[in-house]
C-alpha cells in the first residue's frame, strides 16, 4: 500500500509485509511463480482429492494483487457466482 507524503513519489507504508517491500520485478516474479504452481495444482485437484477450488481462488487472488485485468475478471466472476447463488437459494 502506498502512502502519499506530500512531495515527490509515494512511499510504502511501513506496516506492509515483507513481500510488498521487494522491488517490483522481484515481487512480480514471485507472484507469477507461485501462481504457476497454484493454478495447475488446483486444476488437478478438481479431479483428484483435495481443495482444488481453494487453490484456484488463491492463485487468481495472488495474480489479482499485481495485475489489473485479473482483478477485473475476478470481480466479474464473483458477481456472477453471487447472482447464481441468489437465484438458486430463492
Amino acid at each position: 500500500m502506498y502512502v502519499r507524503c506530500g512531495v515527490g513519489e509515494p512511499h510504502r507504508n511501513p506496516e506492509d509485509g515483507v513481500v510488498s517491500r521487494l522491488p517490483r520485478p522481484v515481487r512480480l516474479s514471485l507472484v507469477i511463480a507461485t501462481a504457476v504452481v497454484l493454478l495447475p495444482a488446483g486444476a488437478l485437484m478438481l479431479v483428484l482429492p483435495g481443495p482444488g477450488l481453494l487453490l484456484i481462488a488463491a492463485g487468481l487472488g495472488l495474480l489479482a494483487s499485481e495485475f489489473l485485468f485479473v482483478r477485473i475478471q475476478l470481480r466479474r466472476a464473483v458477481t456472477i457466482v453471487a447472482a447464481l447463488r441468489a437465484r438458486l437459494t430463492g
